[in-house]
């Protein structure tokens, strides 16, 4: 080595020395958040300046909102009207999770009779105790749960009656949980405030599941037993017309989920279950109803590309959980194939059936859909269904979607036709509008012609469905679902106005009206798919008025699922039935009301009478939304309960639809 090196090698050294001597300085606090305006970030009005300033830092996390509601309504020719109070509100606190409720109150005001009505829910959620231990807490008009096992069979279900009562769910993880639940049974009503009516009898139910992972695979099984006292029920009906019984249901699963290794997507399950159900009711000719039982067995196999599930089943005539009646009287088996590419989507079933009673002929059901992406701006579909048990019927539709300067469009053709002499055909163009600031909206355009019972009608329709936010202080939203005919008007109005005219307090109005019933029941549909209720005809209008005052407090101005201080946006949605499955809210669809949505499984919410929901102020980020579809109207389901993840971004708001789709 020369001098250069060797001086080199000693600056070095020297350097290395020196710096090791040197105490490194304690590292600079981090300063504080502060909500900055960032290029492409809306600026806060002053008045909301004004309010953050004036924000009550101290205590836990916490916000509430209060509403007062005159309604004036026309119902089946005569008039009403009403004062209503709505509350909601929210507490999270260190040692017993989160606590949220809403309540709401109506009272007549002219003297009709009507009386008044009422509703509330409280959820605790997620406090925890000793052993890992969490616990999930309902009280007040919610729907009797059921084990997450009754809702993982691909065809078969367990209904969820309405009730008013509590719940209370014990989970140590994900691996053992207990459940037991107990209340009145009754139905939900009520508009624009939501009101439950209870009916005579009570419920109760205890259940538990537990999962175990042995050799590589999952194992998981759950009991449920049920039982009604002194409900009103149809499964009752007598000579002398509707009574009351009592009921008892036990229901019991086991299931068992294979590991695959080095795939991820790959799906392998088995699942067993049995349910029997008894209740004191009689049949339509006064004969006391027997007990009866149901099997079947699902399972399942697949990858990303590929899934196929099939299943066995025995329902025995009768089959019912508590008051509520399920598929019976068929025995068979059901096979289902998915696949998917980035061009090809195609979903095939088929479903074979026998009678037990033999009162109907053996038969079964077919059904196949096939989706072509011919481009990324368009595709194609078509889809045929085949019914050959009690009825002869078949469908068929043909659609095209493409995206445009104006948006993305839908136009799709469907035809029907029964042995009964029943023909339907629908031809329909839906289209959701882009390039408007601040404003979602979607319409649609259909012709249909409908033959049955010797009447032939022509009918046309519209449907509109907007979302206008032209400012920080107003928004309107707006659906409109119309259908004409030469014999008959059906339309169903709901436009809101809100304007925010101070950080605290808002004014609302709204006006809606009603006339006709529910939509034609699908003529080719599956015997295990529950069959829809179709709302009688009603003729309902009104305005209603609203005053709302909001606030929140707690430390830092915690966002709800985030940490103090963070910055947080809006987050608001939909939960509705997606006829077509296409994924996205047509004006045409229905919105699915008083369903409950979780935040991150820990805020909750419930949806309004059009299936909206909102959760005001969110941390800016990921999160996953959920849906509790216990409250959903067979025979529509979630698809993984509804999962959906959503990012939130600064001072903005984030809209998502989440659509049920028919079981």
């Amino acid at each position: 080595m020369g001098r250069r090196g060797a001086t080199a090698a000693l600056l070095c050294t020297l350097h290395f020395w020196a710096q090791a001597q040197t105490p490194t300085p304690p590292p600079a606090p981090l300063a504080p958040y502060q909500d900055r305006v960032i290029d492409g970030l809306k600026a806060l009005d002053d008045e909301e300046e004004i309010a953050q300033k004036k924000y009550d830092s101290a205590g836990l996390p916490r916000g509430y909102s209060l509403e007062a509601l005159s309604d004036q309504r026309q119902s089946q020719g005569a008039a009403s009207g009403s004062l209503g109070l709505k509350a909601s509100g929210y507490l999270d606190t260190l040692y017993y999770g989160s606590l949220s409720g809403n309540a709401s109150l109506q009272s007549d005001t002219q003297g009709t009779g009507q009386g008044g009505q009422a509703s509330f829910v409280l959820r605790q959620i997620g406090m925890p105790f000793d052993a890992g231990w969490r616990v999930d807490n309902a009280l007040g008009m919610i729907n009797l749960p059921a084990l997450d096992l009754a809702r993982k069979s691909p065809r078969i279900s367990v209904p969820t009656p309405a009730m008013l009562g509590a719940t209370s769910v014990w989970q140590q993880g994900r691996d053992l949980g207990l459940v037991a639940a107990v209340g009145q049974p009754g139905r939900f009503s009520g508009f624009p405030v939501a009101a439950f009516t209870a009916s005579q009898g009570n419920y109760g139910l205890v259940a538990a599941h537990n999962v175990l992972t042995l050799g590589g695979g999952r194992w998981e099984w759950g009991a449920m037993a049920a039982q009604a006292q002194n409900v009103t029920s149809a499964l009752a009906l007598t000579t002398a017309g509707q009574g009351s019984l009592d009921a008892q249901g036990l229901y019991l699963a086991a299931r068992h989920d294979w590991a695959a290794q080095g795939d991820a997507s790959a799906v392998r399950f088995l699942q067993a279950n049995a349910l029997t159900g008894r209740n004191t009711g009689t049949d339509l000719l006064g004969n006391p109803n027997a007990p009866a039982r149901g099997l079947w067995l699902d399972g399942g196999f697949g990858n990303g590309a590929h899934l196929t599930s099939w299943g066995l089943f025995r329902l025995e005539p009768g089959l019912s959980w508590l008051d509520l009646p399920m598929a019976n009287d068929l025995q068979g088996a059901y096979a289902r194939h998915n696949w998917r590419t980035r061009q090809w989507q195609t979903e095939s079933s088929l479903e074979l059936f026998n009678s037990l009673s033999g009162l109907t002929a053996n038969g079964y059901y077919v059904n196949n859909n096939v989706r072509y992406q011919y481009t990324s701006r368009t595709s194609f579909g078509v889809g045929i269904s085949q019914r050959n048990y009690g009825i002869q019927a078949q469908s068929g539709l043909l659609y095209t979607q493409f995206s445009n300067a104006l948006g993305l469009t839908r136009a799709q053709i469907d035809v029907a036709s029964a042995d009964s002499g029943e023909r339907q055909v629908q031809v329909k163009l839906d289209h959701e509008w882009s390039g408007f600031q601040e404003l979602r909206l979607s319409t649609t355009l259909l012709l249909d012609r409908d033959q049955r019972g010797g009447l032939d009608t022509l009918g046309q329709g519209v449907a509109i469905n907007a979302n206008w936010s032209p400012g920080q202080r107003l928004s309107l939203t707006h659906s409109f679902q119309g259908r004409w005919s030469p014999d008959q008007a059906q339309y169903t109005l709901n436009s809101g106005l809100s304007w925010r005219f101070a950080p605290q307090w808002s004014l609302q109005g709204a006006v809606y009206a009603v006339n006709g019933s529910g939509g034609a029941v699908n003529l080719a549909q599956s015997p295990l798919t529950q069959p829809a209720l179709v709302s009688a005809g009603t003729r309902d209008s009104g305005i209603s008025i609203t005053l709302r005052f909001e606030d929140s407090a707690g430390r830092a101005r915690a966002p709800v699922g985030g940490a103090p201080g963070s910055a947080a946006g809006r987050l608001t949605g939909s939960v509705f039935l997606d006829d077509n499955q296409s994924g996205r809210r047509e004006a045409s669809e229905q919105g699915a009301a008083n369903v409950t949505v979780l935040l991150d499984g820990r805020f909750a919410t419930n949806t309004d009478a059009q299936g909206r929901f909102e959760f005001a102020y969110v941390t800016a980020g990921t999160h996953v939304l959920s849906v509790v579809s216990d409250n959903l109207p067979l025979p529509w389901g979630l698809k993984q309960d509804g999962r959906t993840e959503v990012r939130v971004f600064t001072r903005e708001t984030t809209t998502v639809d989440i659509g049920a789709v028919r079981q």
